[in-house]
């Protein structure tokens, strides 16, 4: 008798939560379903009918969808969902400040899968509801970055850091497209500002030393013909064509096998193709012939810590902690390699 009134005390309590969200649920399906059956004119008026039921939900079933859309390949249902998120946060903040925070965001994974005529239709479609966006001026000066369109993507990504000269990766990939344009005078200002951001950027240091020659001897080549290879193998690696920067970097260390800093790159673009031991053997070479170069060492860390993360085995965690101490006694104020180090060992203790 005792249990009978328990269970029907708490059935009392609980069924009511369950229809509520299941009511929610249904709610919030129809309403996405309107939204998406319906003309974008005309979702600012269903919105704001319904504004009462934008909630986490909402937001939530919109961001699935886009991510499964994603995984299908399907972009445009992907930029559908990711849109609606943008537009009906604007709606619920009374139409104050337009952000497409998820375009953005999307536009950014596209780049990455190198999908530039999905990046060039999303930044149309944020610059439609938001003219003169930086974000819109970023994701087509990458594209055309990626496309290794310079003439195109400097006055983009010109325009991106004029309105938000505080974004990281605009000043960069702006120092890139100068690059690419073969001014790399004029890419200096745009990698100092990187590190006026963020002082630990170690590409933006290491491009400085070489662009300055205040570059260790190791870092540079004096043979021309090797840094004429290696200039065209960055050119590459900024716009994420790792398998031309291999062959840029291999020219360069074959016509100087001591020139560190390539077999440094290129072991990173290996990474950028998946090929894990190449890298590894790359970020080897170039800490034999310079054993100070931080960023080797870093990387080297970096890549055994992932090993040590897919198979579990301690020796790799061991190594990746004693590449982090390399870099960090090459470079006390490298940060990263401090950070690096910190959850390397961080990881031991718990195993331990």
């Amino acid at each position: 008798m005792q249990k009978n009134i328990v269970f029907t005390l708490v059935a009392a309590i609980i069924l009511p939560v369950i229809l509520l969200a299941t009511a929610h649920a249904a709610i919030t399906d129809d309403l996405i379903s309107q939204l998406m059956s319906a003309q974008k004119a005309q979702w600012g008026d269903i919105l704001s009918k319904n504004k009462a039921d934008i909630g986490d939900l909402f937001f939530n079933k919109l961001n699935d969808n886009a991510q499964n859309a994603y995984t299908r390949k399907d972009y445009g249902s992907s930029w559908k969902n990711m849109e609606l998120v943008d537009y009906a946060r604007y709606i619920k903040a009374d139409r104050k400040g337009y952000n497409p925070a998820s375009q953005f965001f999307l536009g950014r994974m596209l780049l990455r899968d190198n999908e530039i005529d999905w990046v060039l239709k999303i930044a149309g479609g944020i610059e439609s509801m938001s003219p003169g966006s930086a974000k819109a001026s970023f994701l087509r000066g990458k594209a055309y970055l990626s496309r290794k369109e310079a003439d195109k993507a400097l006055p983009e990504l010109k325009s991106s850091v004029d309105k938000e000269p505080d974004s990281e990766e605009a000043q960069l990939a702006l120092a890139y497209a100068y690059i690419l344009k073969d001014d790399a005078q004029s890419s200096i200002k745009p990698f100092r500002e990187v590190l006026r951001i963020n002082p630990n950027n170690s590409y933006a240091k290491d491009a400085l030393n070489l662009l300055t020659n205040k570059a260790a001897p190791a870092w540079r080549s004096e043979n021309a013909e090797a840094m004429k290879y290696f200039g065209e193998a960055e050119k590459s690696f900024s716009t994420g064509k790792y398998q031309e920067a291999v062959t840029g970097y291999s020219r360069a260390v074959e016509l100087d096998p001591k020139f560190a800093k390539a077999w440094v790159y290129m072991g990173d673009a290996y990474i950028g193709l998946g090929n894990i031991e190449k890298g590894i053997e790359c970020y080897r070479k170039a800490i034999d012939i310079n054993p100070n170069d931080r960023q080797a060492h870093r990387f080297l860390g970096d890549v055994l810590e992932k090993k040590y993360d897919r198979t579990g085995e301690m020796e790799y965690l061991d190594e990746a902690i004693g590449s982090y101490e390399n870099a960090v006694k090459a470079d006390p104020e490298y940060a990263t390699a401090v950070s690096d180090l910190k959850r390397a060992k961080g990881k031991k203790s718990i195993k331990n």
